[in-house]
């Protein structure tokens, strides 16, 4: 993959101070699946992307849809179900990490 997976990296992809923990799920899905760590956690039923594909690897497209209001920013997408997974942050600029919303959209 193209970057390591800080902290201070995830949070320049997303646009905001991400909190700790999607680091250390970052750092997981390399060590369950060097190969294509993206596809780490698809026996759960879920995959990584959006901000994250420089760091997992994977198609390098967003995972926003059409309907996907601005304040989520999405980074794990169910299969075969539409449902997004991501931050619900209503001013970006201004977060810290620590008030994350983790929030989910069926499309």
């Amino acid at each position: 993959m193209d970057l390591e997976p800080t902290r201070e990296n995830l949070s320049e992809a997303f646009g905001f101070q991400v909190p700790e923990s999607l680091e250390r799920l970052v750092r997981l899905a390399l060590r369950l699946n060097a190969e294509s760590p993206c596809r780490a956690l698809e026996p759960l039923g879920v995959r990584l992307g959006g901000p994250l594909f420089p760091f997992l690897g994977g198609p390098p497209n967003s995972l926003r849809a059409p309907h996907t209001p601005p304040e989520l920013f999405p980074f794990l997408m169910r299969a075969g179900q539409d449902v997004q997974v991501g931050y619900v942050m209503d001013a970006p600029e201004q977060g810290t990490g620590e008030e994350c919303l983790l929030g989910a959209l069926s499309l």
